[in-house]
């Protein structure tokens, strides 16, 4: 019973890292086929959230309750900390001062 808990805990950590290294890679190296040019594909943070939903949604259907329950506030979580990531790095052109010589 513990050795499954643990297990699913593990799970849990390695379709992240692999999630979020395959959507990093993909927006922002690889570069998408035309195709794939629209939303939820081309936005890095919405491309990480569906494919973990995917992904805990596939452990949920296999039986790995624990692993999909986990895996979705993971997901959930993550979504919320690249949002406020990304409005901190965002430059607001109003707020912008450029000095006029």
């Amino acid at each position: 019973m513990i050795f499954n808990t643990i297990a699913q805990i593990i799970a849990i950590a390695v379709i992240y890292l692999i999630v979020m290294w395959w959507a990093y890679m993909q927006t922002e190296r690889w570069g998408l086929p035309s195709f794939l040019q629209f939303k939820p594909f081309s936005c890095r943070t919405c491309l990480t959230f569906w494919t973990l939903i995917a992904a805990y949604t596939t452990t949920l259907l296999i039986g790995m309750t624990y692993t999909a329950i986990g895996g979705y506030i993971l997901a959930i979580l993550n979504a919320i900390a690249m949002k406020v990531d990304q409005k901190q790095k965002t430059v607001d052109v109003n707020n912008y001062h450029i000095d006029k010589e």
